[in-house]
């Protein structure tokens, strides 16, 4: 090839704000200042990079807010931590102690999926004693610190949920959302789905056990989505003012066998904090 159709003609410009430099001509264009092309490069590059921070960010939130919707918490739950626990009493802070080793035993892995406590945990006690603050603080921990969605629902909840997926007017559906490739739409939820749903949740905290439940419709429900956690070997956090015997009546054989096999309990005996509460304000009890 000839050498001459190698060389590339360059002259000198002026650049109005970095002042003279070697301007190169590429076929047909000459080339601008460098300094000035590197400066827009880094500004493109800051502005890609913003934008990828913002689209993470905003991943983050929805996958957050879903994980709200979905955790079965309400209100006052969405606040309930290990440390706003009040602790007044040694066996309070036994308890509390219990609940965050409890946590500790979660763990993702994206080659190997979840590690998970093989024990479930039983938290036994009378009303008022913030079992169902450290039940809400588990599934809390949880959600923020391993986007876990982990869930806690009452087993009077539970049905409500399943049943709502027997109407063919107007069924729960899956959420619509939006992707890089276009809308999708939201679909709706059968029985199976649901049973799906909170079988494969890695924690399922079990609240009001034995609160106006306990038909046999009840319990082959509830049994379904238990003994898919139990047959997947996930655990199940159990919140009960009832003692073990009452507590395998309102349940039913199934079902309590499903829960108490390795089952820890923890028995939060104290006061209730309602009771104390009134009386520091001087209310009635």
């Amino acid at each position: 090839m000839d050498a001459s159709l190698l060389k590339t003609d360059s002259r000198t410009e002026t650049c109005a704000e970095h002042g003279e430099y070697t301007s190169r001509l590429y076929i047909k264009f000459w080339s601008k200042c460098p300094k000035c092309t590197d400066a827009v490069r880094l500004a493109e590059r800051a502005e890609s990079d913003a934008r990828a921070k913002a689209k993470k960010a905003a991943a983050q939130t929805a996958r957050a807010n879903a994980l709200k919707l979905s955790s079965g918490l309400v209100g006052r739950q969405f606040d309930s931590t290990f440390d706003n626990f009040e602790v007044s009493r040694p066996e309070q802070g036994d308890v509390l102690a219990a609940c965050r080793e409890y946590v500790q035993g979660f763990a993702y892995d994206s080659g190997n999926g979840w590690t998970v406590p093989l024990t479930s945990l039983w938290l036994i006690g009378p009303p008022g004693g913030g079992k169902s603050h450290l039940g809400a603080a588990m599934v809390n921990h949880l959600n923020a610190e391993l986007k876990a969605g982990a869930r806690m629902h009452s087993a009077r909840e539970i049905i409500r949920l399943l049943r709502s997926t027997w109407s063919k007017d107007n069924p729960p559906h899956t959420p619509s959302y939006e992707t890089e490739l276009g809308y999708v739409q939201g679909r709706a939820i059968t029985e199976e789905m649901m049973i799906e749903d909170l079988g494969n949740a890695p924690l399922l905290v079990l609240d009001e056990v034995g609160v106006s439940f306990g038909s046999d419709a009840e319990h082959v429900q509830l049994f379904d989505v238990l003994d898919l956690r139990y047959r997947l070997q996930l655990p199940t956090v159990l919140l009960s003012n009832l003692k073990t015997a009452e507590l395998k009546s309102a349940l039913g054989d199934r079902v309590f066998d499903r829960l108490r096999e390795g089952a820890t309990v923890r028995m939060c005996s104290w006061a209730s904090y309602r009771g104390e509460f009134a009386r520091r304000v001087g209310g009635a009890v």
